[in-house]
């Protein structure tokens, strides 16, 4: 899956060539292909010491409170990579009927890191975060500065402008 010839993006899994050091999607820094086999190779180790059964003596802790059908969902994403998870109902619902009922999701606290790139990956992946661009969210519109970058588009313009004139985002 990984060769030791290009670089990849941790977060997405982008290839490149060794010249190019940080992704063009996601502005993370590109690591080796070895180093990518090493980090899979550590996952699925992780992923086949762990035992599916949960115990009182677990420590157990809530990753996410949610209706019990959205808590299913990721219960079996999280199953399907090997980790433990449980839900339990939220003391505090009424039980009557008459308010949305919420659950827990709880996995053991050791399995949160991986448990969170799980979740994560899925969220970007429904929600189609995986194909945008995120390089210019964090630009703002400065009228101060002579030109700025637009945070939809990445579109540079002058700050005579209060709209962008690529994507039509007004700052004003």
């Amino acid at each position: 899956m990984y060769d030791s010839q290009f670089n990849y993006c941790p977060r997405c899994n982008g290839e490149y060539v060794v010249e190019i050091s940080l992704c063009g999607i996601c502005n993370e820094e590109l690591v080796s292909g070895n180093e990518m086999l090493e980090r899979e190779e550590a996952r699925n180790h992780r992923k086949s010491d762990r035992s599916m059964e949960l115990s009182r003596e677990d420590n157990l802790v809530p990753i996410q409170k949610a209706s019990l059908n959205e808590l299913k969902r990721m219960q079996s994403l999280l199953i399907e990579e090997r980790i433990g998870a449980t839900i339990v109902g939220d003391d505090n619902s009424c039980g009557k009927g008459c308010c949305p009922s919420l659950h827990y999701l709880l996995i053991r606290e050791e399995d949160i890191s991986d448990a969170v790139e799980v979740i994560e990956r899925d969220y970007r992946k429904t929600t189609v975060l995986e194909e945008y661009d995120a390089r210019f969210n964090d630009s703002v519109f400065d009228p101060d500065n002579e030109e700025v970058v637009c945070p939809a588009c990445g579109h540079s313009f002058p700050t005579s402008n209060s709209t962008c004139p690529d994507c039509g985002l007004c700052f004003s």
